[in-house]
């Protein structure tokens, strides 16, 4: 008898530790909010101003989406056309070649690297 209730209270434990546990997956740490994002800016060479502004822009987001509420697609949006629209056209260029798993076209003009 001794068995069945470990097994019951092991079962009753797991089933309440799960949903915590999705939930624990489903937001991301307080600091993933705070840079992981600038990581991904770190080979478009952003100029001081750039990286005030895009963490500025970052800053408000979250502000007015703090952590908890509901998932706003438009909101990520705008904050993403905000922050494409303060790199130069070259890095945005960049970005979207890195993204895309490619390398990042030559300016007109520059030399090949070695």
């Amino acid at each position: 008898m001794k068995f069945g209730s470990l097994v019951l209270i092991g079962a009753l434990a797991a089933s309440l530790g799960a949903p915590s546990a999705a939930l624990a997956q489903q937001t991301p740490p307080p600091a993933m909010h705070a840079g992981h994002h600038m990581d991904r800016f770190a080979t478009l060479g952003l100029t001081p101003q750039q990286r005030a502004q895009i963490k500025t822009l970052r800053r408000q987001y979250w502000k007015a989406h703090p952590k908890g509420s509901p998932r706003d697609p438009a909101g990520v949006r705008a904050l993403r056309k905000q922050v494409l629209g303060v790199l130069t056209p070259a890095q945005r260029a960049q970005l979207r070649a890195e993204r895309h798993g490619s390398p990042p076209a030559a300016a007109p003009g520059a030399s090949p690297q070695p």
